[in-house]
């Protein structure tokens, strides 16, 4: 857990170094906060190419994110089976968003994710 707290914070302070070594160094997480995390990175390295490899592996983690971004109003969806957030669910996508939304308006990540 600490280790999405600390991408998001490199995130929310535009520390995007630390957080593509940070990313780098757990290459096999498969979660949503570093598969999309990775995407948003090669946006803002200009390379949409590897942007759309890795987009590609992203919405195997949550096909729902996309969809969740592109909204103009975002409504708090919550578990509906007590079961907590469940992975590649509607809920995780909100509530990654949520967390990240400074990032996500970002207008170069923004437009890209957006023509998806």
């Amino acid at each position: 857990m600490e280790l999405y707290l600390l991408l998001e914070i490199y995130f929310k302070n535009q520390d995007y170094d630390n957080a593509k070594q940070l990313i780098e160094y757990y290459q096999d997480d498969f979660s949503i906060d570093f598969t999309f995390g990775q995407v948003a990175l090669a946006v803002l390295d200009d390379n949409l190419i590897l942007a759309d490899e890795l987009l590609q592996n992203a919405i195997k983690t949550n096909s729902h994110f996309i969809n969740e971004m592109k909204k103009d109003k975002h409504i708090k969806v919550t578990s509906q089976g007590g079961f907590g957030m469940v992975m590649g669910s509607v809920e995780e996508a909100y509530d990654y968003w949520n967390r990240n939304k400074t990032l996500y308006k970002n207008k170069k990540i923004l437009n890209y994710l957006k023509s998806k």
